[in-house]
């Protein structure tokens, strides 16, 4: 969390009290500015009463979730509303000290947008996967007045029967009503970059909208009639994931937040936007079949897509999914076997190539499983992390349908990346905030290796103390993580290297994928390493936004 006294020129930290640094929404209190709540991914809600000076749980009856929205009832600011990815809405009438669920008439678990009328706060709005759902009784009951996914709500504070609901998937784009919902209207038809992941109006104006896509920022100043991008100065490449086609020398596909997939069939040096039937702009990982039907799938906030034709088109593959899938994994021996982990539901597993799915195991039933790995040797045996309720790192020794902690050793257990030794399968990394450490023997146990290396961890397939790691560098180690060295340069600066993968057909060639700067390649043939190499990298952004 960071604050800003000077309309954004500078900002200075606010994390006090603060114990979950993943901020998923904030919210003023609209009688009292220095009074805030804060949703966060895992830790629920956290309150400042000072300016963000201070913050302090409120949390009272609220699971481990990941909090999507806050809205206070700006008549009465001791009421307050959360949308849940485990408990559907919640509400608070004490000002966040206590919550207890008012879903009567919802359909799912998940609210991802709630607003409060601001002249009737008795009428509360709810977006979910399911629709858009309205009440007139401060969340007693509920009734349907729109299908579609809906991401993001704002009521006009000066004319409240008009409201705006952001749009995922389908026409995207906003809805708009000016009765209270009796009547909507698509504004537009469709906006550049599909989804209308944020919508916010200008108090002072409220017919000047902004509604964030997956093409930027667009502002419309006639109360969503047209919409114009507003953009200099954003960076819109931030890439998630990037992977090569295993049989395809040339072809590389990239995963970005907003843009969809992008492809390249020169080896980087030009990209294509490849979403033709890919729903959701947001792509958070992508696994692509080593062997088979050569099949790419894409997990966005929508669900997962699949590809069978090199990312040309995609159909849906959710069947049966609980939730869009943070990570996927595919058996390296059935190709049609798939591995879902599913944000706060688990682990879902699909034995037809995604057509359909279920619950691969109860025992993970509402964790978050970030990380997925699967042993090359022998695909019954999986590795996952979990980071709810501390973390942890979970081994399963007969295909998922059971699960055991892996952690023994591990001083954190917040695990952001998992690697396995592709030549010894008993050889596991994993990275966490308190530093790297190595497993020897298949995570029965884990020592510590440095603190001094974090990231995205990729083991040499033909020599196994060769290591990377992606930190705002990319650092490497020719003795099995006992030290490291620098390798390249141009990177940007700041942020960090979300995925580093080597060639398949190349071991001497990392892709990068780079939250603030889209796909890098790296070449370090013919690198002395004396502790003064750097490397060289190329960024990669022909066709990328």
């Amino acid at each position: 969390m960071h604050k800003t006294t000077d309309g954004g020129e500078s900002f200075t930290s606010a994390n006090t009290g603060l114990t979950q640094n993943q901020i998923t929404v904030v919210t003023l209190d609209p009688q009292s500015a220095s009074t805030l709540y804060a949703g966060t991914l895992e830790a629920g809600v956290f309150k400042s009463t000072d300016g963000a000076t201070s913050w302090s749980p409120a949390n009272s009856g609220m699971a481990t979730s990941w909090v999507f929205d806050v809205a206070v009832d700006a008549s009465n600011p001791a009421t307050v509303y959360a949308g849940t990815s485990s408990q559907g809405l919640l509400k608070s009438t004490d000002g966040g000290g206590s919550w207890t669920p008012v879903n009567n008439g919802l359909p799912a678990s998940q609210v991802h947008a709630v607003a409060v009328d601001p002249a009737h706060p008795m009428t509360i709005w709810a977006g979910l996967v399911a629709g858009l759902y309205k009440s007139t009784d401060a969340g007693a009951s509920w009734v349907l007045h729109r299908s579609g996914f809906i991401g993001d709500l704002a009521i006009d504070p000066l004319a409240s029967s008009t409201v705006y609901a952001g749009v995922l998937g389908g026409l995207g784009g906003v809805l708009k009503t000016t009765d209270g919902g009796r009547h909507w209207s698509q504004r537009p038809t469709l906006l550049p970059g599909n989804n209308g992941y944020a919508v916010a109006i200008a108090p002072a104006m409220p017919s000047t909208l902004y509604v964030g896509t997956g093409g930027g920022v667009f502002q419309s100043v006639d109360g969503g009639d047209a919409w114009a991008p507003v953009n200099q100065g954003l960076n819109l490449a931030l890439c998630d994931d990037v992977v090569k086609d295993p049989a395809d020398d040339v072809t590389i596909y990239a995963a970005t937040d907003g843009g969809g997939v992008f492809r390249s069939t020169d080896r980087g040096q030009t990209w294509h936007a490849a979403n033709d039937g890919l729903g959701g702009g947001w792509v958070l990982d992508l696994a692509v079949a080593s062997s088979g039907s050569r099949a790419l799938y894409a997990s966005t906030t929508l669900g997962v897509y699949k590809s069978t034709d090199g990312a040309a088109t995609w159909s849906h593959a959710s069947a049966g999914l609980g939730g869009y899938a943070l990570v996927l994994a595919i058996d390296p021996s059935t190709p049609t076997t798939l591995y879902a982990g599913v944000a706060f539901a688990g682990i879902y597993k699909s034995t037809d190539g995604g057509a359909s799915w279920s619950f691969a195991s109860d025992q993970l039933r509402n964790l978050n499983v970030n990380r997925l790995v699967i042993d090359p040797h022998d695909p019954s045996v999986l590795y996952a992390t979990t980071s709810a309720n501390g973390g942890d790192v979970v081994k399963s020794m007969d295909s998922g349908a059971s699960w055991s902690s892996a952690a023994s050793g591990l001083t954190n257990k917040q695990v952001g990346f998992l690697t396995i030794d592709p030549g010894d399968p008993s050889v596991l990394y994993a990275s966490t905030n308190g530093g790297l450490f190595r497993s020897t023997d298949g995570a029965g146990s884990w020592s510590f290796l440095t603190t001094d290396v974090f990231g995205p961890i990729v083991v040499d397939p033909i020599d196994s103390k060769i290591l990377y790691v992606g930190v705002p560098v990319v650092a490497k180690s020719i003795d099995w993580g006992a030290s490291w060295r620098r390798l390249g340069s141009g990177l940007p600066p700041g942020g960090f290297a979300e995925t580093v993968s080597l060639d398949p057909g190349d071991r001497h060639t990392l892709f990068i994928a780079h939250l603030d700067g889209g796909v890098y390649q790296l070449e370090q043939r013919c690198v002395f390493f004396d502790g003064f190499e750097t490397g060289d990298v190329a960024a990669w952004s022909s066709g990328v936004p």
